[in-house]
Parts: structure tokens; sequence; C-alpha cells
């Protein structure tokens, strides 16, 4: 039981390193995807200004065409990271709440072991008295059996003096008896 306490408390601990570390991680993402976002900002922003100069400077369209969609696909990649990023992000939010299940899972099982624990002292406590009060029962049981092992050894003792002296006694009256007869 305590090997399980034991390893229950390393999985919450684990969990709970684990649940910091996904939060930072979040954090960092967030992070990246507001830079992003800014970078997506600004990115349109150049493209308005560049489409603006594009109407000025038709002699330049050539170049202006490449740049443009230059910047499309940037704004594309950079949308496809994001929305990679956020699916992850959102991956991270349901993860860690299967970790907060876990941890309440592991913190209720360590409750119940805690509790089974403390029940399992109280039930071996019992039963130390229990064996206690049986071993003076015993002793006390021992003390009358050995009282009456000798109140036996007397009783015997004093049956065979009694059976002697009944023996005596009736060789006494046979031969009172005989000496009655042979006197009448």
């Amino acid at each position: 039981i305590k090997s399980e306490v034991a390893a229950t408390r390393t999985m919450a601990s684990k969990t709970k390193d684990d649940v910091k570390s996904r939060a930072k991680v979040k954090l960092e993402q967030d992070l990246y995807i507001d830079n992003l976002t800014r970078q997506a900002t600004r990115l349109e922003d150049e493209i308005a200004a560049t489409e603006s100069q594009l109407a000025a400077q038709k002699e330049q369209s050539a170049d202006a065409d490449e740049m443009i969609r230059e910047t499309s696909a940037a704004i594309d990649k950079l949308a496809s990271e994001q929305k990679r990023l956020v699916q992850q992000w959102k991956s991270s939010v349901v993860a860690l709440g299967r970790r907060d299940q876990a941890l309440a899972v592991a913190t209720k099982a360590l409750k119940k072991i805690k509790d089974s624990n403390r029940e399992l002292d109280h039930e071996d406590a019992r039963l130390e008295r229990d064996v206690e009060s049986l071993r003076e029962s015993n002793k006390q049981m021992e003390l009358v059996r050995n009282r009456l092992d000798s109140e036996i050894v007397y009783t015997e003792t004093t049956i065979g003096r009694v059976n002697d002296n009944i023996e005596v006694l009736s060789e006494r009256f046979e031969a009172l008896q005989e000496s009655l007869k042979a006197s009448v």
C-alpha cells in the first residue's frame, strides 16, 4: 500500500509538472501567435501601400505584381501556421483538461488509500487490544488450571488415604466380627 501511495504521489507530481510545462508552452504559443498577427497586420498594410503605388506606377507593375504574390503567399503561410498553432493550442487545452481529470482521479484514489490505511490502523489497534485481552485471559485460565491441578493432586492423595483408612478399618471390622462370632 505504501508503494501504491508513493506511486500515486509520483504520478500526481509528474502530472502537476506536465500541467505547468503545458501552460508555459501555451503562453509561448500565445506570444508567437500575437507576433504572427502583428506580422500579418504589417504585411496587410504593406499590401495596401503596394497597391496604391501600383496605380501610380504602372511602369513598375511587373515588379509590384511579384511583390504582391510573394506577400500573399507569406500571408497564406502565416495564416496556415496560425491555424496550425491554434489547433495545437486547442489540443493542449484539451490535454490539460484530461490531465486535470486524471489528477482529480489520482487525488481521489490517494484519499481512498489514506482512508483505508487509517481504517486498517484502527483495526490493527483493536486486534492488538483483543490479543492482549486474550493473553491476559489465558494467564488467568492457566492460573485456574494450575490451582485445579493442585486440588486434583490433593484430592487424589486424600482419596488414597481415605481408601487406605477404609481398608485398614475393613480389616479391623472383619477381625472384630470374627472375634464377636468366636465369643458368641
